[in-house]
């Protein structure tokens, strides 16, 4: 967790950059660095918190209703097995860290305003 936890820190300071270039054109003002980072832990944070929720499984639903229609992959199974049969139990692990490292951009972003 702590190896994932630095990579979604890594990642999303590399996003706060282009960020910084993309919009602000490198003003290095702090409240610029302020935005920047707020606007990555935001989406870092709702991106967790969907994730360890497991709000995700409503994007199972629509694959599922997608994959029915569209193919012959689910025929004669229920939704329910269809659950079953896929492995979700990893996706609430992974959003721990996405979650705590959106808070701390948001919490340095905080602090810098």
């Amino acid at each position: 967790m702590i190896k994932k936890l630095l990579l979604d820190l890594i990642g999303g300071t590399i996003f706060v950059y282009i960020l910084m270039y993309s919009i602000y054109d490198w003003d290095l003002k702090p409240i610029n660095y302020s935005n920047s980072l707020f606007i990555i832990g935001v989406v870092m944070f709702s991106a967790g918190i969907l994730t360890v929720t497991n709000a995700t499984r409503i994007f199972s639903g629509v694959g599922f209703v997608f994959k029915k229609m569209f193919t012959r992959k689910v025929e004669g199974l229920s939704y329910y097995e269809y659950l079953l049969q896929k492995d979700d139990g990893k996706e609430s692990v992974q959003g721990y860290p996405l979650l705590i490292s959106g808070i701390i951009f948001i919490a340095i972003a905080l602090i810098i305003a």
